[in-house]
């Protein structure tokens, strides 16, 4: 998988677990997403690094 792909999965799961309330998720998300190395100009990683 891509690492702008895998950026994006990792956020948008981080988005899901946010709405339901799981806080440990999301959390687990967010880390993952910020740990993605080798991304290419992505709005999902960039959006990632702000939170």
């Amino acid at each position: 998988m891509k690492a702008n792909d895998l950026v994006k999965v990792n956020y948008d799961l981080m988005k899901l677990y946010e709405k339901v309330g799981n806080e440990d998720q999301e959390s687990e998300y967010l880390e993952k997403c910020k740990n993605v190395k080798d991304t290419k100009d992505s709005l999902y990683k960039k959006m990632c690094d702000e939170l």
